[in-house]
Order: C-alpha cells, then sequence, then structure tokens
C-alpha cells in the first residue's frame, strides 16, 4: 500500500515539475501550497538517499524525463531505470516507515 502511495505522490511531483511556471503564475491556493510542501518533502528525504537513487528522483521527477529519456542520456537500458526506480521506491517507503516509527 504505502509503495501504491509512493508511486501516486511521485507522479504528482513529476506532474508538479512539468507545470512549474504554469503553477507559479497560478493564484496560490491550498492545492500550491500543499504540492509544496509534498515536494519540499520528497525532496528533503532524497537528500539522504544512495547518489544513483537521487539522481534518478532528480532525473525522472523533477526533470520531467521518462525512463527512455534518463536512460538514453545515461546511457544505460531502460530496464536499468526501471529497476532504479523501483529501487527508489522501495528506499521511500523504508525512509517514510522510519520516519513514522520517530
Amino acid at each position: 500500500m504505502l509503495q501504491q502511495q509512493i508511486r501516486q505522490d511521485l507522479k504528482k511531483i513529476k506532474e508538479y515539475f512539468h507545470y512549474y511556471e504554469m503553477i507559479k503564475r497560478a493564484v496560490r491556493n491550498n492545492t500550491v501550497i500543499q504540492m509544496e510542501q509534498l515536494v519540499k518533502k520528497y525532496i528533503q528525504m532524497v537528500k539522504n538517499a544512495p547518489k544513483r537513487l537521487s539522481d534518478v528522483f532528480y532525473g525522472l521527477y523533477v526533470g520531467d524525463k521518462t525512463q527512455k529519456k534518463l536512460s538514453q542520456e545515461w546511457n544505460v537500458t531502460e530496464k536499468y531505470i526501471q529497476i532504479l526506480n523501483k529501487r527508489l521506491i522501495v528506499w521511500l517507503e523504508q525512509a517514510i516507515t522510519q520516519e513514522q516509527k520517530q
């Protein structure tokens, strides 16, 4: 269940950066504030992630790249990016679980 939520959150983050300029021009409302808080939360968490997982986060979600595009830029297979993305989600799940325990 948590992995599904993480996937949804990452999709929202990707959409946020995709529409970043439009959002900045939009009237500030609770949705924008909530998205900014969600983005800050994940960026803060990813600072503690292994470098390759952090790179995947920034490439796919902040950089708004597809797995195919990122794999081409890194000169790796798309499957490798998929594996790293799955590892990122698992790592985030562990980080969130650990945070909730504290």
